[in-house]
């Protein structure tokens, strides 16, 4: 196991590991449109279907950046631009809008996870979830808190739709995610088992 990962404090599950240094920013060679200083512009908006190229394209730069790392959270199949295509004809796709930049991208879906019944753990709650697959950030738009904007706006997306629990699962090795879920509130409750594409750890958040 890597060095760099230690126990989560308020896991139930002490014996799971997780990183807890700061995660890296990637602020060298920014178009400045993704700063901080443009945040407040940000349209957090469902995805149309003419944007599917321009969603695919960003997408497929975070993957790639995710493979030169050695992380193993996507692959290069997965998410496959049929599956950004079906995100978006099932108007589960939104997205962080800067003027026509896209900045985050993420699959909102009501109780869209079938794997979820079968947690290698316990959930906090059975009742009806959001769960956001896919979220992905701009590779030079990162260390602006943009994916934490995104949650945030998913937050207020399932106040609104009277949904009160949001679930994610992530890679072990996902260090950015997993330290995000654990500031956002985010509770691990165990694993998820997704077959050839390996284990996720399990995070669920209960909105007040």
């Amino acid at each position: 196991m890597p060095k760099y990962l230690t126990a989560l404090s308020h896991s139930p599950y002490p014996t799971m590991l997780f990183p807890t240094q700061k995660p890296p920013c990637f602020k060298k060679n920014v178009n400045f449109a993704y700063t901080t200083e443009k945040v407040r512009t940000m349209q957090f908006r469902k995805v149309t279907e003419d944007e599917a190229d321009k969603c695919y394209e960003m997408i497929d730069l975070v993957r790639n950046k995710m493979i030169a790392d050695g992380r193993h959270q996507w692959t290069a199949s997965y998410p496959s631009r049929e599956t950004v295509e079906n995100d978006i004809r099932q108007q589960n796709a939104w997205v962080l809008d800067n003027h026509g930049h896209i900045i985050a991208y993420g699959a909102c879906i009501v109780n869209g996870e079938p794997e979820y019944a079968h947690i290698i753990g316990r959930w906090q709650t059975q009742q009806t979830y959001m769960v956001v697959h896919r979220l992905a950030v701009a590779v030079d738009a990162r260390g602006f808190g943009h994916g934490k904007q995104f949650l945030r706006e998913t937050e207020k997306l399932c106040r609104a739709m009277n949904i009160h629990s949001i679930k994610v699962d992530t890679n072990y090795d996902n260090r950015e995610m997993i330290n995000l879920l654990s500031r956002l509130g985010y509770v691990i409750c165990g694993q998820i088992d997704y077959g050839e594409r390996g284990r996720r750890f399990a995070f669920e958040k209960v909105l007040a």
